[in-house]
C-alpha cells in the first residue's frame, strides 16, 4: 500500500508494508532557479522516517502490554484496543470518560468505507455530502 501527498513545499511517501514514510522538501528559489526544468539533485532534502516501532510512534510505553492480537492494518487494532482499555481504566478510577474518538467519529469511518465499496462497485465516485458522479473513462487517470 502507498500514500503519496505533493504539495507546494514537498512531497510525502507512505509505504506499508515497510512501514516507511519518505519527506521530500522541495527547494526554494535560490536552489531552483530555473523552473522550466527539474531541480537539481542536490537541492532536495530527503528525510526518511522508520515507523516500524509501533510503540514507539504511538507513545506507548515500553512496560504497557499490547494486545496479543495485532489483527489488521499493520497493528492499528492493536493500538486502538490498547487506547480503549486506557480509557476504560482510566474512567474506573477516576469517573472521567475521555476516549480518543467518539462514536461520530466511528459512524463516520464506516460512512466513508461504505462510499468507498459503493464506488468501487458501481463504478460512481461520491463524496461526503453523498453527492455521486459517474467517472469519465476519458480521465487518463481512470484508463
Amino acid at each position: 500500500e502507498e500514500i503519496i501527498v505533493t504539495g507546494t513545499k514537498g512531497r510525502l511517501e507512505a509505504y506499508l508494508p515497510e512501514n516507511k514514510v519518505y519527506h521530500y522538501e522541495r527547494p526554494n528559489s535560490t536552489g531552483w532557479v530555473d523552473r522550466s526544468i527539474p531541480p537539481p539533485q542536490e537541492s532536495i532534502r530527503e528525510t526518511v522516517f522508520d515507523c516500524s516501532n509501533v510503540k514507539e510512534i504511538h507513545n506507548i510505553s515500553e512496560d504497557e502490554q499490547m494486545p496479543t492480537h495485532n489483527g489488521y492494518h499493520y497493528s492499528s487494532t492493536a493500538v486502538e484496543w490498547l487506547k480503549l482499555i486506557s480509557a476504560v481504566q482510566t474512567w474506573r478510577k477516576s469517573g472521567e470518560w475521555n476516549p480518543l474518538v467518539s462514536l461520530d467519529d466511528g459512524l463516520r469511518a464506516v460512512e466513508m468505507g461504505l462510499m468507498a465499496t459503493s464506488s468501487i462497485v458501481n463504478d460512481r465516485m461520491h463524496n461526503a455530502k453523498g453527492d455521486d458522479y459517474k467517472r469519465s473513462r476519458s480521465c487518463p487517470v481512470h484508463d
